[in-house]
């Protein structure tokens, strides 16, 4: 067994592996298959914790910013309004799963696409609001937090 960044102290009274001292003086019981499952665990914990973030708590908070009957704004101020929220997440639920937060982020541009539908009547069909989406995200790929990760909105839902 292989000692973790410290000194072996013997083994422990519980019987499971020896007792180790840590770089900061912290005493850790056990050994690396050990200390390997708990890291799985908290993986686990933690892609358990962004599976949950899709819940309908989330869904509805989207759904209340109502972005697709914001027609007297621009989308610069769309991105002004939504951008920080949506960077929190990213940090936060995005760590271990990003790409379990990628349909979550298509929804939000299916919300952009309707906006655009709404705010300019001329690009009313789908395909048109679809195309100048698509235009628009390649012209300022940073305009919303969320665009490095995908510029696509989920249409069918």
């Amino acid at each position: 067994m292989a000692a973790v960044r410290g000194t072996d102290i013997g083994a422990h009274a519980l019987g499971g592996g020896p007792l180790q001292v840590g770089v900061h003086g912290a005493v850790v019981v056990g050994d690396d298959a050990s200390l390997a499952s708990s890291a799985r665990r908290c993986r686990n914990l933690l892609v358990e914790q962004v599976r949950h973030w899709h819940s309908a708590c989330r869904q509805n908070e989207l759904r209340s910013w109502r972005l697709q009957h914001r027609t007297g704004s621009t989308l610069t101020d769309l991105a002004r309004r939504i951008n920080p929220v949506v960077a929190g997440w990213l940090n936060y639920y995005g760590r271990y799963g990003r790409w379990m937060l990628i349909p979550f982020l298509q929804r939000i541009n299916a919300y952009l696409v309707r906006w655009i539908r709404r705010k300019y009547r001329r690009l009313a069909p789908l395909r048109r609001a679809n195309a100048k989406f698509q235009e628009i995200a390649q012209l300022y790929p940073r305009m919303f937090a969320h665009w490095p990760d995908t510029t696509l909105a989920a249409l069918a839902w």
